[in-house]
């Protein structure tokens, strides 16, 4: 039987509790990346957009058209530094989330979790992991042809330089397929919500984790959206009350998101698929 939500985030509030070493997944992973992504763009200015730069300094305008040709120039390095941005992001985050969601399992499982799970698990499972967030990326890249039509009847108009009044229907046949594809890929978001916990848990592969991680929605669909609107509340709310504070409020709301409430949704997604038990 399974368990029900209410104790779900209450035996799931109390293991993340009596286990906060769980969010050193999410810390590392966050720094990491951000130093990686740094790492990138400033070897991509500095290969691509500097030497522009280095010469005897014309007008703004000049200036601002010089970096613009530049980067076309190199457009194919501009391309690769992004393509492993992406791959290099979608591999620490693998890593870090088998981590944690192996953490997650052994303090539900077994009461307590040390760093040595958080290494056992993202090594075991990462390379799976990775594969399986391709796949459902592959999955939810058709929102984007919602896109399409809004695109295609605004571009004479822009040409044109229309004005908004004469622009306004192509506005909201592009209105209406982002909220299209919003929706489309928000649909897919939560229906394949638990396949990182299909292949940690149950050992799985990419293709087999993605099948039963759907499998497992479509098990407990209530109990899977409900849980998913709980935490996207708690987001808004830190969101929101942190706006409040004058300054350093969206740095407090990145660090209470990181360090607290993605481990605190990483143990109640896992106490909710192990009880599922899903064949």
């Amino acid at each position: 039987m399974v368990e029900e939500l209410g104790n779900i985030l209450g035996e799931g509030f109390k293991t993340w509790r009596q286990n906060l070493v769980i969010c050193l997944p999410f810390v590392f992973s966050f720094i990491l990346n951000f130093l990686v992504m740094v790492s990138i763009i400033i070897a991509t200015a500095l290969i691509v957009v500097i030497p522009s730069l280095s010469y005897s300094l014309p007008p703004p305008d000049g200036q601002t058209t010089q970096v613009l040709h530049q980067i076309m120039q190199h457009i194919q390095f501009v391309i690769a530094a992004v393509v492993i941005a992406i791959i290099v992001d979608l591999l620490i985050n693998a890593f870090f989330r088998a981590g944690a969601i192996g953490m997650a399992r052994e303090a539900i499982e077994g009461g307590s979790t040390r760093l040595s799970d958080m290494i056992w698990y993202g090594r075991r499972k990462y390379i799976s992991l990775f594969f399986a967030d391709i796949l459902v990326g592959l999955i939810a890249s058709p929102g984007l042809l919602f896109l399409v039509p809004g695109v295609l009847y605004l571009l004479p108009y822009v040409r044109m330089h229309a004005s908004l009044s004469e622009m306004a229907p192509a506005l909201v046949i592009s209105g209406l397929g982002f909220m299209a594809m919003v929706i489309y890929l928000l649909i897919v978001s939560i229906m394949l919500i638990l396949t990182p916990y299909a292949v940690v848990i149950d050992d799985l592969g990419a293709i087999a984790g993605v099948k039963r991680g759907f499998k497992a929605f479509m098990s407990q669909k209530m109990d899977v959206f409900l849980l998913w609107l709980i935490i996207i509340a708690l987001s808004c709310i830190i969101s929101f009350g942190m706006a409040f504070v004058p300054y350093i409020g969206w740095l407090i709301s990145m660090i209470v998101s990181v360090a607290v409430l993605q481990p605190l949704a990483a143990v109640w997604w896992c106490r909710l698929y192990i009880g599922m038990n899903v064949q």
